[in-house]
């Protein structure tokens, strides 16, 4: 049985990774100073990779219209970005206590 992950996948899957610890850094660093929950890391874990996922098919939708065939839009691509948002979200939330 091979398991094996398409390319294209692994990238968004790394891409999502790298917002959802960028946005994860980021609200930890600023919480203190805006008087933020750090549970608000989660969400902001998930929608920062849901923009970032939505922006990128969008993106890629519009270089279609200019050279057609040129990236595959796919809302799967854009799923695969979101999901470490998810599940590094759920991590982020048991230690963010």
């Amino acid at each position: 049985m091979n398991l094996s992950i398409p390319l294209d996948k692994r990238r968004h899957l790394a891409a999502g990774s790298i917002v959802a610890i960028f946005a994860l850094v980021a609200w930890v660093a600023l919480a203190p100073y805006l008087h933020l929950p750090n549970r608000g890391a989660m969400l902001a874990m998930v929608i920062a990779t849901t923009v970032a996922g939505a922006v990128k098919e969008v993106s890629d939708w519009l270089d279609n219209r200019v050279a057609p065939g040129s990236h595959e839009v796919s809302l799967l691509d854009a799923f695969t970005t979101f999901v470490p948002g998810v599940i590094l979200g759920a991590v982020a939330g048991i230690f963010l206590r």
